[in-house]
């Protein structure tokens, strides 16, 4: 097991990455976009339909959990998200664009 940690920064998050070709061409499906976090020792990017679970409780607070599981090469990786601060709605939208995730709501 590999644990991911570091010193905070500020600012901390995650972002939406398209191809500028893709986003040109009008509406993207999920496949398209890449998750990218930022502001953190160990930054990370990985595709939506990486999200596995979601823990949604407290999402209209702006709190979310994701369980991410995706291949780096011949390697298996498994790590969880943990948001908060986020605006409910936008969060609301990542976690409608995870087509795999199973939406846990405790």
């Amino acid at each position: 097991m590999r644990v991911l940690k570091g010193k905070a920064r500020q600012p901390q998050g995650l972002k939406l990455c398209a191809d500028t070709q893709i986003a040109t061409l009008g509406t993207c499906s999920a496949s398209q976009f890449r998750i990218a976090t930022f502001g953190l020792s160990n930054n990370i990017q990985f595709n939506p339909e990486h999200v596995q679970k979601c823990y949604t409780k407290h999402v209209g607070e702006g709190k979310a959990t994701f369980v991410v599981e995706m291949n780096r090469g011949v390697q298996q990786w498994s790590f969880y998200v943990q948001l908060s601060g986020a605006d409910p709605e936008q969060l609301q939208r990542l976690i409608n664009m995870s087509p795999k995730a199973d939406i846990a709501d405790s």
